[in-house]
């Protein structure tokens, strides 16, 4: 048995277990005096079980049914060092001294229970050559860990008996509510005052010449107008922009000679919006947090799915299927009091995309036969939180490809040149929602 101290570990949570001992002394590994203390026989049970929150035993895990069934031999396991490791448990004093292996083995054999603790047949999983342990769910994989699996099982259900925005079932809102938690640390403020833009491809007619008409073709589509996309089912419309000019224009894949108009808008209100472009990189809380949680490990493998869900190109033939799982966890994030989701553009790594959760003109929702209190949860209109403060008409020169970040063809640069407003007022318009 040795004794350690807050100087020997970088984590704050093994420091303030040390602290709860309440004793001052020597420490035998990084050498440090007069210093809060404790006993590695009684740190050692908390390491342990720190440990158990994450990962399985080799031998108790779905590692032995692959050993067993599918011969699979190279399997990334790790000891308990590696894992402290991994969680940058100790401190650079320590690792000076060279003595973190010795610490760390002396935790797990001193934490070990004692043999008047163990059953008679009760072994010890963290006993020499045998403490050999995997991430729980690592063979499956996000594929078929408890998220992805229910996620999967929604799709299915989604897509072929209950279809849309069916989120009432007890186990589908457990499930959405632990990815709540996710979301809520991951959540940004777009200012007043920011920049977004809106482009559409302009149809064989032409634009009225009255600025207000602008605003009004620059906005969401009307309701009867509103198309099928990859947030927002027919009829439910969404605002599609981009937060610079160029990526705005590169997310459409304009050919040579194409027209285009383009709007650059001012946000009148702040905006709640969950930012995926976060996830890839969202810190897991430490093992040693007594607020850890396995599901949120998981959890951000279900959100990096509904990212690349809804950046993968789709054939136009199931496109009607294939976003109704993704609309469905849109609209699980709007009633969330969301204004919008902040996503990486597939096109280009210089911006990122939005998708507005708000709709057109305010009388589009008007109905002489319909209550005006059905309309509760309606679309605010865009024209609440934004104004339009330029718009352009705009031919594409040329167009340069580059690779992807998703390894298809993208648009690197784009040339334009303007072109005069045109006044027609019977224009008709190719939205593209984006």
């Amino acid at each position: 048995m040795g004794i350690c101290c807050i100087e020997c570990f970088d984590n704050k949570f093994i420091k303030e277990k040390i602290k709860e001992a309440n004793l001052k002394g020597n420490c035998d590994y990084c050498g440090s005096n007069e210093i809060n203390i404790t006993k590695t026989s009684d740190l050692g049970p908390f390491i342990r079980e720190s440990i158990l929150k994450a990962y399985d035993h080799i031998n108790d895990s779905e590692y032995a049914k692959y050993k067993d069934y599918i011969g699979q031999k190279d399997i990334d396991f790790k000891v308990p060092f590696d894992i402290l490791s991994q969680e940058d448990a100790f401190s650079e004093k320590l690792k000076s001294k060279n003595k973190t292996e010795n610490l760390c083995n002396d935790l797990i054999t001193d934490g070990s229970p004692s043999k008047q603790e163990k059953n008679d047949n009760e072994t010890n999983i963290f006993d020499g050559e045998q403490a050999k342990f995997i991430l729980k769910g690592k063979l499956n994989g996000a594929k078929y860990n408890e998220f992805s699996y229910s996620w999967n099982t929604f799709k299915n259900q989604v897509k072929h008996f209950n279809r849309f925005f069916d989120i009432g079932l007890e186990n589908r809102e457990n499930l959405l509510n632990n990815i709540a938690k996710l979301m809520k640390d991951n959540t940004i403020k777009l200012e007043v005052g920011k920049e977004i833009w809106r482009v559409r491809v302009k149809g064989d007619g032409v634009i009225s010449g009255e600025p207000k008409s602008y605003m009004k073709e620059m906005g969401p589509p009307p309701l009867n107008k509103a198309s099928n996309n990859r947030m927002s089912p027919a009829g439910i419309p969404y605002m599609y922009v981009a937060d610079n000019r160029e990526v705005c224009i590169s997310e459409i894949k304009p050919n040579v000679g194409d027209k285009i108009w383009l709007g650059k808008f001012i946000l009148t209100q702040e905006l709640k919006i969950l930012d995926l472009t976060k996830i890839p990189s969202f810190k897991i809380k430490s093992l040693f947090d007594p607020d850890y949680t396995h599901d949120i490990r998981w959890g951000k493998d279900f959100l990096k799915g509904f990212i690349e869900e809804i950046s993968k190109p789709l054939s136009p033939y199931d496109v009607m299927l294939e976003y109704v799982p993704t609309q469905l966890f849109s609209e699980y994030i709007r009633s969330l009091d969301y204004n919008g989701i902040k996503y990486y553009s597939s096109q280009s790594e210089e911006g990122s995309n939005y998708t507005l959760f708000c709709g057109p003109d305010s009388d589009a929702y008007q109905s002489k036969y319909i209550s005006r209190d059905y309309f509760k949860n309606k679309l605010d209109s865009f024209k609440n939180i934004m104004y339009l403060e330029k718009f352009e008409v705009l031919q594409i020169e040329s167009v340069k490809f580059t690779s992807s970040i998703n390894s298809e063809e993208s648009f690197e640069e784009i040339d334009f040149i303007d072109k005069e407003l045109l006044t027609d007022p019977d224009a008709t318009f190719v939205d593209l929602n984006i």
